[in-house]
């Protein structure tokens, strides 16, 4: 289950139920959201300001693709929704 929180696809309940645990984040309130993005770019620190926003967004957008974000109907449809804010302001930051 664990390794599936790295590509964020899943066959099992139980293991779509531990991806959306891994993806809740995204459904945050936005200062929350924010601590989580910066702390991806502090791990990231190393790699230069483009290249980190490219690969940030294409990340991002693949998530913002998915109909829905979430894989089981545990998280309240406003962490759906709130994902989808949270991405969009982020992918709209990074691909100015």
């Amino acid at each position: 289950m664990i390794l599936a929180t790295k590509s964020h696809q899943a066959e099992t309940f139980e293991t779509q139920l531990m991806v959306d645990i891994d993806l809740g984040i995204l459904g945050a309130d936005r200062e929350g959201f924010c601590r989580y993005d910066n702390a991806i770019r502090e791990d990231y620190s190393g790699v230069p300001w483009p290249a980190y926003c490219s690969a940030r967004a294409a990340v991002l957008r693949s998530f913002v693709d998915r109909e829905p974000i979430y894989h089981t109907r545990e998280p309240p449809a406003q962490f759906e929704s709130a994902a989808r804010e949270n991405i969009v302001w982020k992918l709209n930051e990074l691909e100015l």
